[in-house]
């Protein structure tokens, strides 16, 4: 029988941490990330550089059992000013790949039965004076249960999506799944980089100061990339750059955070992955390799799979390629997970806002599920073009 959703409050922390230790003193819980980007101390990083900004106001905010106290999400949240409107968002700022709360729950026990209708009301009243919420990037599930923050009012198909691929058995049995142009790739790719490279290898980077040399010439090979194909760059902007600075200091010692490189002596660095692992999940974050002198040996494909097999070996079965529709994903047989975006209104002004900048879609999608009526509004919508 379904238990009775629970009523909620809110409560705001001076910080972050301080939010994750307050979480930790509840005996007889567990805090369960619902992604590995709110794991280790990605969070934490966020907080510290990109939500110290000027302009960024964080809100650390615990939803509890209004009747027991007992915590049940650490949402991280912030409010931002956007010309008269005041927004509330997740800590993400464009560098997130999934936004979700920390679920805590009793171990070995199911997430607590959360209304989404009881989220909201809990949210509005306590951003009372805020004109909109903006939730993005959210996963439809939060620890194999439906997420309620995805279920809000105002909830949409996200048009970002996550790419994982699941390596059930042994490492050769998935290789083998591939296709063979793939592996005949792989294959071909590895003897191509021993054979020109000197002293040619894949490794882990474990010492910081090695890690943060590496963490430049990742920001260098990116923006060199960026360049050649005329597209904006923003990673290496100051903000970005203190950002990936601290997340290695915080979880680079700890196993959370990985950072792999192909690399040829004496110092060339031909390829480079940082990742975040997560029990038996891992997620990619940033991908650099050397231009066209060792494109021949295709060095980004070379250091996903060679980053894959030794994550495999060490128990990881999930591999995320996050979001971002790019073809070399599906060549590692990766499936497409949607994700959902929410913006509700929170006052009269936010609410127009909104109708503002979406109430025309939104009318247009209506009108699709009547195809008479959406006919006859494009008629007139063409004979009225005509006329004028």
């Amino acid at each position: 029988m379904a238990t009775a959703p629970i009523k909620l409050e809110a409560v705001l922390h001076v910080s972050w941490a301080k939010l994750c230790q307050h979480f930790e003193s509840f005996e007889q819980t567990a805090v369960v990330a619902a992604t590995p980007f709110q794991h280790g101390g990605w969070l934490r990083a966020w907080y510290d550089t990109l939500g110290a900004q000027a302009g960024v106001e964080p809100l650390p905010l615990e939803i509890r059992n209004a009747q027991t106290g007992v915590p049940i999400y650490g949402v991280p949240l912030v409010r931002r000013r956007v010309g008269n409107q005041r927004i509330v968002e997740f800590a993400d700022g464009d560098l997130t790949d999934y936004n979700a709360p920390l679920l805590v729950c009793r171990t070995n026990e199911p997430a607590p039965n959360v209304s989404p209708l009881a989220l909201l009301s809990v949210l509005s009243d306590f951003l009372a004076g805020d004109d909109q919420l903006r939730f993005v990037k959210l996963p439809e599930l939060l620890a194999g249960a439906p997420n309620p923050f995805a279920l809000l009012r105002g909830h949409t198909p996200s048009v970002l999506g996550s790419n994982v691929v699941t390596v059930e058995g042994s490492w050769a049995s998935y290789r083998a799944r591939l296709s063979k142009k793939v592996r005949k790739e792989l294959e071909r790719s590895f003897r191509v980089f021993e054979r020109d490279g000197c002293n040619a290898k894949f490794r882990l980077v474990t010492d910081a100061g090695d890690a943060l040399v590496v963490l430049e010439r990742i920001e260098q090979l990116q923006a060199e990339r960026m360049r050649e194909l005329s597209l904006p760059f923003i990673l290496n902007e100051p903000q970005f750059a203190a950002f990936y600075r601290r997340l290695l200091e915080l979880d680079l010692g700890n196993g959370q955070l990985m950072l792999s490189v192909l690399e040829s002596e004496p110092d060339e660095l031909v390829g480079a992955l940082l990742g975040i692992k997560d029990g038996n999940r891992y997620a990619m974050v940033r991908l650099a390799h050397a231009g066209s002198s060792w494109s021949h040996c295709s060095p980004g494909k070379l250091m996903i799979d060679r980053t894959m097999a030794h994550l495999h070996g060490e128990g990881v079965t999930q591999f995320d390629f996050t979001t971002g529709d790019y073809d070399y994903k599906k060549c590692f047989l990766t499936e497409s997970e949607g994700l959902v975006d929410v913006r509700v209104g929170l006052s009269i002004s936010g609410s127009a806002a909104l109708l503002v900048e979406h109430g025309p879609e939104k009318a247009k999608n209506m009108l699709r599920r009547f195809p008479k009526m959406y006919t006859a509004f494009k008629n007139l919508s063409i004979s009225l073009s005509l006329s004028v």
